[in-house]
């Protein structure tokens, strides 16, 4: 299948969260079936698209739950040609379910910054950015990353300083040790179960030594991206080993570039969902009510 520039662009996106990759999904499929010229082929082959974003992105839950629930509306509009209307509709439903889990979060991470704070986070969850840019009047500072091999903790510095945030930004390897001067650590997550939570490689690792350091740590998440089995069934996608060595490897050489990891849950002090604020151990009672 031959895919077009926004699709390829969608596709391609190795540097935007979940939310952000899903919401452009729904974005793209109404501006489809919103066509008065709209045909059967063009729902056809959108619902193909939506199947090979949900293969490209497996580890992201969000992305993958809501790419289903996209293609059952795809499929009712495809078993009665005269629902195009109705299909729209149900897609600003979709869009409306995926803002609303995001401003919840964000009322119920409040506890986080009742007083200034300095702030630590990871790659560029799009979850995250909206949190702190909220309550961006709370914070003195925040300490990121590059976010290797994508890049895109300059993204994530872009858009904080753009509203107005002081950003530190320094290589990978540099920021275990500016977490433990940070008052908070909060990252976001691609799935998320009872006992662990998939993020990027290298959020574990932080979350090691801000515990360590006595430094709070938060995950925020959208009830979609709640499973009931094992996270780490879902942590095998892998980047082009071109990010890491471009050119011709010597012999012997084997270059591993896992995007994911799975995160023992009892690193985390907070996990902030639009369902409310838990624990680990209430988490793991609460994800069997909010989890498909």
């Amino acid at each position: 299948m031959k895919f077009t520039g926004d699709e390829r662009r969608i596709l391609d996106d190795n540097r935007s969260g979940s939310s952000e990759i899903l919401r452009a999904v729904v974005t793209y499929a109404r501006r489809i079936l919103s066509r008065r010229s709209e045909s059967r082929a063009e729902a056809v082959r959108l619902k193909a698209f939506c199947r090979a974003v949900g293969r490209t992105f497996p580890a992201m839950t969000m992305v993958v739950v809501g790419l289903e629930r996209l293609e059952g509306i795809i499929d009712g509009h495809l078993s009665d040609r005269g629902s195009r209307r109705d299909a729209v509709a149900a897609i600003d439903g979709l869009a409306a379910v995926i803002d609303g889990a995001c401003d919840r979060v964000i009322k119920n991470a409040r506890f986080l910054f009742r007083r200034k704070i300095t702030v630590s986070t990871f790659s560029n969850s799009g979850l995250v950015k909206k949190v702190l840019a909220h309550y961006c009047r709370k914070i003195r500072k925040v300490y990121l990353s590059e976010a290797r091999p994508a890049g895109e903790g300059k993204e994530l510095a872009r858009y904080l300083a753009g509203r107005g945030l002081a950003v530190v930004y320094g290589p990978d390897a540099l920021l275990p040790s500016l977490v433990t001067q940070a008052d908070l650590l909060v990252l976001g997550a691609d799935s998320v179960g009872g006992k662990t939570f998939v993020n990027k490689t290298g959020s574990g690792m932080l979350l090691a030594a801000a515990r360590e350091a006595g430094v709070t740590r938060a995950v925020v998440f959208e009830s979609l991206k709640a499973v009931a089995e094992d996270t780490s069934r879902s942590t095998d996608t892998s980047g082009p080993v071109t990010e890491l060595w471009a050119g011709r490897r010597p012999s012997g050489v084997e270059v591993l570039n896992r995007y994911f990891e799975s995160i023992p849950n009892r690193l985390v002090d907070h996990f902030i969902s639009d369902s409310g604020a838990d624990s680990p151990a209430e988490l793991a009672r609460r994800i069997k009510t909010i989890s498909r």
